[in-house]
């Protein structure tokens, strides 16, 4: 059984503030340590339910955040972007049979979060996908449902929970849950093993991808309007508003190149 884990950090037990997620801030090596801990429970779930390789894909900021050097060595490490289209998924494709979100946050406008956001936080307002609120759960999700993989756990936020229960049936871990700039968390040692079972659990359940929408209405609401006049030169793009740029595609990977164009 082969399993890629997708790990981001704004999810990770007790995050609440953006100078926790930056590497030049020192309260950053608490939730880097977190994130690593949170990364390593959801590999030995994957090796106690019988996977034979696993595959870890940093996924947050530069994508530099994680050393193999912590992680069990029997995985392999993605790090650093490189401005692929498939972006936090980079390194997936249709040889594995499960995907698995660590760290993983409420999407732009949702709340229940104090770092809520899809993608830029600096740059973008808000997305949508066929008129929701997305977020990168769900970008991923169909990212990983066009290689005919499922997404079978993740651990978050209680706010993700809740949208992602409204596509599809997984195993989840709420590692907070947020109240304004306010967060109500467990010990990150509970988090730890939580993660550790659920993710076992959940490989050895058949659960089946999210279900890809046959056309996409992508709608990306900028915070300056500027960089929606420049965005809206995209090849099949159009501004809807002075913020807002509007993409429609039958292909769901000229959505990810659209994205991979206009969210940096």
């Amino acid at each position: 059984m082969k399993v890629f884990i997708s790990a981001d950090i704004e999810g990770v037990t007790g995050i609440s503030n953006w100078a926790q997620t930056d590497e030049k801030s020192e309260s950053y090596t608490i939730f880097k340590d977190r994130m690593h801990a949170e990364v390593n429970a959801a590999i030995q779930g994957a090796f106690s339910a019988g996977a034979d390789d696993v595959i870890v894909r940093d996924a947050h900021g530069s994508a530099t955040n994680l050393d193999i050097a912590k992680l069990d060595k029997r995985v392999r490490l993605i790090s650093a972007f490189n401005d692929h289209p498939d972006g936090m998924m980079f390194g997936l494709d249709g040889t594995f049979d499960a995907v698995v979100l660590i760290g993983y946050h409420a999407g732009a406008t949702m709340g229940g979060n104090p770092l809520a956001h899809t993608l830029s936080p600096g740059l973008i307002q808000k997305i949508t996908i066929n008129g929701e609120t997305a977020s990168e759960y769900l970008i991923d999700a169909y990212t990983a449902a066009a290689y005919g993989v499922p997404v079978v756990f993740a651990s978050g936020d209680t706010r993700l929970k809740a949208h992602i229960e409204a596509h599809q049936e997984i195993f989840y871990v709420s590692t907070f849950e947020g109240h304004g700039r306010s967060v109500i968390t467990n010990h990150p040692e509970l988090t730890a093993e939580a993660i550790e079972q659920g993710v076992k659990d959940a490989l050895l359940k058949k659960i089946r991808p999210i279900g890809l929408p046959q056309s996409f209405d992508v709608r990306i609401t900028y915070k300056e309007n500027l960089t929606a006049y420049k965005n809206a030169f995209y090849p099949g793009a159009r501004l809807l508003d002075a913020n807002t740029v509007a993409f429609q595609s039958d292909n769901y990977d000229d959505v990810k190149t659209f994205f991979a164009f206009t969210t940096l």
